[in-house]
């Protein structure tokens, strides 16, 4: 209950660091509603081929979906139109960059509706590299495949739900990363906040950290053989799934069953460690 208690009066602390310093609270930048998409105006239709992309914003929401058809559909707000710079590489490298101010902490933005909103529509193939940077909004990825995921987000949320990838690296410094129906090799970062990761599919490695907050872990399959190590300095670990090996502590577990498995570590300073094996 300490911990607890605790856990509530620093996050809030953050929350109003987060407004100081950055101008806009994280906790006020999940608004989806329906007048935003009223809003969205097609700013571009591409139809050439597309391998690698980079979106790069200091402030806003970045939402990358499905596309209806074969076609590459780039959506934004009014704020973000005037805003937006895209180029596309004879190599097939989209890049689209926001050209906005720095975020200082003068700066105050507290209408939604006001803020930059992107949305990128994809069509279902399998793409080298995605990079996206933002350092304060929501990061909204849904349906994609690629060789490999980056996504930094300084204050915000980043969720990722049925993303196929041989390699993602996920960080967000004051915030939460979701990931739901994920496969893939995963490294997720946290300074405050949560990491929740849910996977369909394990591979070589799954690497969460968090220094403030919590992280839960739930694999859907889960190889027979594997390699974990949970570690929390201050709070309690809780797995579920693993047979005699379930249990609720709060320093360290670890285990290794079998050779050449899947290598699962996660690690929290203050907080708590959740893994479901189902």
């Amino acid at each position: 209950m300490r911990l607890t208690i605790s856990l509530g009066i620093i996050l809030l602390g953050a929350g109003v660091i987060g407004l100081i310093f950055f101008g806009i609270p994280f906790t006020n930048l999940t608004d989806s509603s329906s007048t935003m998409e009223e809003q969205l105006i097609d700013k571009e239709i591409i139809t050439s081929s597309v391998t690698d992309i980079s979106i790069d914003a200091n402030v806003g929401s970045i939402n990358i979906q499905p596309s209806p058809d074969d076609a590459i559909y780039v959506s934004v707000n009014e704020t973000a139109k005037a805003q937006l710079n895209m180029t596309l590489s004879d190599d097939h490298f989209l890049k689209l960059t926001f050209n906005q101010l720095p975020v200082g902490w003068r700066r105050v933005v507290l209408n939604v509706q006001k803020q930059p909103h992107i949305t990128l529509s994809l069509p279902d193939n399998i793409y080298n590299s995605m990079v996206i940077r933002l350092h304060v909004g929501d990061v909204t990825v849904n349906d994609v495949r690629m060789s490999r995921l980056d996504v930094h987000n300084h204050v915000g949320k980043v969720s990722l739900t049925n993303i196929v990838t041989d390699e993602a690296d996920v960080e967000v410094n004051v915030g939460q990363i979701y990931v739901s129906q994920g496969a893939g090799n995963w490294t997720a970062n946290v300074n405050v906040g949560n990491i929740d990761l849910s996977l369909l599919e394990t591979r070589e490695y799954i690497n969460a950290e968090v220094n403030l907050g919590a992280i839960a872990l739930a694999f859907t399959e889960f190889t027979d053989a594997y390699d974990a190590d949970f570690r929390v300095d201050l709070g309690n670990i809780r797995t579920k799934g693993f047979g005699d090996a379930d249990l609720d502590t709060n320093s360290e577990w670890n285990k290794s069953v079998g050779k050449d498995g899947v290598k699962v570590e996660a690690n929290v300073n203050v907080g708590q460690i959740l893994v479901e094996k189902q």
